[in-house]
């Protein structure tokens, strides 16, 4: 079977690295971003690519709305002024954009309320926004949609940034006891492997990827490891190598991932290549364990980025999510653990590419695309995690 659909994808447009260029393209979204956020009364206009039910205009949130945007900025040494009532009234929002949906889309760390709830306790070291967020981390340890962008494994990650910017532990055993009940709550596929199984707008299904299934779900445990005993870790280990392993899919030196086993959601069966679904979220979310100690498991995720690189970067934007800055962190984290600077390499010609698809998109809308998971400011870290080499994955390994 074809591990990945040709049309998903084009051509790899030829541009050596220059930093200048790549410094130069920082600036600019930067400046854009500041000159957006002043221009509209300390908020950002939703671009018309992100306008639906999970965004309306203008967005709120961490994935689409003003705390991402406000997050990335403060990663990339920007501080914008009176961040602190801008984040107030993106909380107000949020909690105004989930009070009609479920209970279980309400505190996510995506596109729920606990997303701009850590960046305002992380940038303004306010008590409020602090407590009611570890309330919802608490509240959300048992969670039915089981994945990262609405379930406990997301507010497990902004418990992990708390503790690293606290030390209090009230965030290490929030932690702890999200990852204990995460354990508790893995079952097996109709296949044998064990996964969680999602309950996910409105339908069940195992799904594997790293945002809204398996590979997801170990992204904040491994990020999180000091924090756990030997034993829970050694488990939780062990089950992302067996479970990588029985579900991979491979072909021609590549490996795939399939985004559901044992069936998924209705209309959501095609084989993808993106950090959603597919091999790059798998190298992204699990890549630290391609240590050595499972040669196994190494070939495989060395083989997705592969497929990564031969499927191309995605004709769908330059953004993190389901687009080519998001796939490129694949090479980059391949990077870290191999030390082979073929994957640099691509890293690299990926930022440049997608840096091209950032430059063709603003000419045709007149604007860059403000959000953090599916526009410009997303691109500018991507691009800057190639100058600097780092393999995180923004809000997904790190807040």
């Amino acid at each position: 079977m074809a591990l990945h659909e040709p049309e998903r994808h084009e051509p790899l447009v030829e541009e050596r690295w220059s930093a200048d260029r790549v410094a130069a393209a920082i600036d600019h979204i930067v400046a854009r971003s500041r000159d957006a956020y002043e221009a509209n009364d300390l908020r950002w206009p939703t671009h018309p690519n992100d306008v639906g039910p999970l965004a309306p205009a203008p967005s709120p949130g961490l994935y689409f709305g003003g705390a991402g945007i406000v997050w990335a900025l403060a990663q990339l040494g920007v501080r914008l002024p009176n961040v602190e009532a801008a984040l107030d009234r993106d909380i107000r929002e949020t909690t105004a954009n989930v009070a009609a949906s479920e209970p279980d889309y309400r505190r996510g760390l995506l596109l729920g309320l606990a997303g701009p709830l850590a960046v305002a306790s992380l940038l303004t070291r306010d008590a409020q926004p602090a407590d009611a967020l570890h309330a919802l981390v608490r509240d959300n340890q048992a969670n039915r949609v089981l994945e990262f962008m609405w379930g406990a494994p997301g507010t497990m990650l902004a418990a992990l940034a708390m503790h690293g910017a606290t030390r209090e532990n009230r965030w290490r055993a929030a932690f702890r006891e999200g990852a204990l009940e995460l354990e508790r709550s893995l079952s097996s596929a109709p296949t044998g492997a064990r996964l969680w199984e999602q309950n996910l707008y409105g339908s069940l299904g195992f799904h594997v990827g790293a945002v809204h299934g398996f590979a997801g779900n170990l992204a904040p445990i491994l990020a999180g490891k000091h924090l756990l005993a030997d034993d829970v870790l050694g488990r939780f280990r062990a089950l992302a190598i067996e479970t990588t392993k029985a579900t991979a899919i491979v072909e021609d030196g590549t490996a795939n991932w399939p985004p559901s086993v044992g069936g998924g959601r209705p209309g959501r069966d095609k084989i993808l290549v993106q950090i959603c679904h597919g091999a790059p979220g798998m190298i992204v979310a699990l890549g630290e364990l391609a240590d050595g100690s499972d040669r196994d498991f190494d070939a495989l995720l060395l083989a997705g980025g592969e497929l990564t690189w031969r499927a191309g970067p995605l004709a769908k934007g330059a953004g993190l999510c389901h687009g080519t800055a998001g796939n490129g962190y694949a090479f980059l984290r391949l990077f870290a653990q191999t030390r082979d600077e073929r994957w640099l390499t691509r890293a690299r010609a990926f930022a440049m590419h997608a840096l091209r698809q950032s430059e063709r998109a603003e000419r045709e809308h007149g604007d860059i695309r403000h959000s953090l998971w599916t526009g410009d400011i997303g691109v500018a870290l991507y691009l800057r995690a190639c100058e600097t080499i780092d393999p995180r994955y923004p809000t997904l390994n790190y807040i």
